[in-house]
């Protein structure tokens, strides 16, 4: 494997685990969104059901206060001097301020106990910063009278539609605070009302029971809430022009759950996009554009996928710093290209063409061509061309002897006689001649008979020659012949013959005749007995 294989494959794998990662993470972020969105809209339900919750109890209190025997009796007295004298007597004079006050600060004080009553016996809690109302004719009147600001004309109007008989629930905001006032109608025109304010408590219980952040934003009301106003101030803008769940603001950094023992900093969220916040808006009942907002913080429940991602990024940063010095140690496979002409030369070589040479080139490939062509140049020396007539035709001139050796073994009660590869100069090159170890016989057996007679003997002795190469039918005799003059040679030599037989001797020469047929493309091989380093040895003539 080479250095660029390696870097790929690391980086394949380090882009793969990045990939998965990225998936898991955002999978992850889905999902926590998906569970906030479901519990806002679950918070959004209870909110409301708070509210609802918050009337019906306000309304059965006020109304068991309004038939408090003692806030009648009150109501009446003040009924029974506004109203006409009793016949035979005269008018009285009418009430000083100070008696109209006296008498509205009576029924106020039996309206508040009689509302703490009715509290009592239906297991009702009130706030402490409750507020109330209660007011004969009288003082119905004279709240109309005085309205002073929009509170006063809208308290003073309340009262008197409720001492009309009606039951009523409405809103209002008094002194910066968003109230829930319901009021109901007591004996001899007087009204009780029952003030419960949408204050921190009322936020807080609500809170704890949807585990969600309440704000309450509403015109000319101050803050009200479990965050602060600068933080859920563009969450509930936001909310209040939605019809739904809606996200508010960009994911801040976030400081991931780590048994570490060094500080982690903040990290942010890695190429995917979160909210700060999701929120929910929910009306409150009875008021024009006031709103209970409901929200959740983002970063608690996108930790894990921040944690996640910058896990696997420290990973990979590791895994690369640990390959580095690999990709380094490890070698490169060089791709060396080989010149077109020197592969031609090559091949040419070894098709037989002696006359092909390798182009000069710098460097190794430099090396390798000079040693081609000196190849070449001491094969070509080495080329001996030597004239053969057959029949009156001209032979091709044959290439030098390749000299190979028949080992025997040596006979009984002997040293077994080593195998020896003899080697042969053919173009100039070394060829490794075969080993050769003849088997053991039972017998040894005498030589084959000739299935030709012998040539007859020269009327004078000459020199031994190599005969002429036999036509197909006559190579059989020229071999055993050959065989002959072998045995003759090695007794000659000192050499024992036996253990040879002519099937193995012939397998051998057989051999070298297709070797050397195939390499020279010749049409045949002649062998000759001659002696080599005081051995028997054979000498392989091509013939063309």
């Amino acid at each position: 494997m080479n250095r660029l294989k390696l870097w790929l494959y690391a980086l394949v794998v380090l882009a793969a685990v990045a990939g998965l990662a990225l998936y898991a993470s955002t999978d992850l972020v889905a999902r926590a969104l998906g569970d906030m969105d479901a519990s806002l809209r679950a918070a959004a339900d209870r909110a409301g059901y708070a509210q609802r919750l918050m009337a019906a109890e306000a309304a059965a209190v006020v109304q068991l206060a309004a038939r408090d025997d003692g806030l009648a009796r009150l109501a009446g007295e003040a009924a029974e001097r506004a109203g006409p004298p009793p016949r035979g007597r005269k008018r009285p004079p009418p009430p000083t301020a100070a008696q109209r006050a006296a008498r509205q600060a009576a029924l106020e004080k039996a309206a508040q106990s009689a509302l703490q009553t009715a509290a009592r016996a239906l297991s009702v809690t009130l706030p402490e910063g409750f507020g109330f109302a209660a007011a004969n004719r009288e003082g119905i009147a004279d709240r109309v009278q005085a309205g002073k600001g929009r509170s006063g004309r809208e308290t003073a109007a309340f009262l008197r539609e409720v001492a009309s008989g009606k039951l009523r629930r409405t809103t209002l905001r008094v002194e910066e605070t968003l109230w829930l006032v319901v009021g109901a109608p007591a004996a001899d025109g007087a009204a009780v009302a029952l003030y419960l304010p949408y204050d921190d408590r009322w936020a807080k219980g609500l809170a704890d029971a949807t585990g969600a952040e309440v704000a309450i934003q509403a015109d000319q009301v101050r803050h009200v809430g479990t965050v602060p106003a600068e933080s859920i101030l563009p969450a509930a803008m936001e909310a209040t022009r939605a019809s739904g769940v809606v996200g508010v603001g960009s994911l801040p950094r976030i400081v991931p759950r780590l048994a570490l023992p060094v500080k982690v900093p903040p990290l942010p969220l890695l190429a995917v996009t979160a909210p700060a916040r999701r929120a929910v808006a929910v009306p409150v009942e009875g008021a024009a554009k006031a709103f209970v907002i409901l929200s959740l913080a983002a970063a608690p429940r996108l930790e894990p996928a921040v944690r996640l991602q910058w896990i696997a990024l420290v990973g990979i940063a590791v895994a690369l710093v640990l390959a580095l010095p690999f990709g380094l140690w490890l070698r490169t496979e060089a791709r060396v290209q080989i010149p077109e002409a020197l592969v031609e030369a090559a091949q040419r070589m070894e098709g037989g063409d002696l006359s092909a040479r390798a182009p000069a080139l710098a460097g190794k490939l430099g090396t390798i061509a000079s040693a081609l062509n000196a190849t070449a140049e001491a094969a070509a020396r080495a080329a001996v061309a030597t004239p053969d007539t057959l029949g009156g035709a001209y032979a091709a001139p044959e290439t030098s002897a390749s000299a190979f050796e028949l080992p025997l073994r040596s006979g009984p009660g002997q040293a077994p006689t080593p195998a020896v590869s003899t080697t042969s100069k053919l173009d100039g090159g070394e060829l490794l001649g075969d080993s050769f170890r003849a088997e053991p016989e039972p017998t040894f057996p005498a030589p084959p008979p000739r299935r030709v007679p012998a040539p007859a003997p020269a009327p004078a002795p000459a020199p031994r020659a190599a005969p002429a190469p036999p036509a197909a039918s006559g190579e059989e005799a020229e071999w055993e012949d050959v065989f002959q003059d072998f045995l003759r040679v090695r007794v000659e030599c000192g050499e024992p013959a036996e253990g040879l037989s002519y099937e193995k001797f012939r397998v051998k020469l057989e051999k070298n005749k297709d070797q050397l047929v195939q390499k020279y493309g010749c049409r045949t091989v002649r062998f000759q007995v001659y002696v080599k380093e005081g051995r028997a040895a054979l000498k392989a003539t091509p013939v063309r």
